[in-house]
């Protein structure tokens, strides 16, 4: 599975938890995919204000 494929799959998981273990199943083999993926979240949560209150 690739970067954007991932983030899009793990973008549209709503709770932390179930994305977490979505993430750890599917990075299993690849730790700087993972690192990559939540990086993008972070990023795109930031941009488009979730959590901000």
């Amino acid at each position: 599975m690739n970067e954007e494929t991932l983030f899009a799959e793990a973008s549209a998981i709503e709770s932390p938890k179930e994305r977490s273990r979505f993430l750890d199943t599917a990075c299993r083999e690849n730790p700087e995919l993972r690192q990559a993926v939540e990086k993008l979240l972070s990023l795109a949560n930031e941009f488009l204000g979730v959590g901000a209150g």
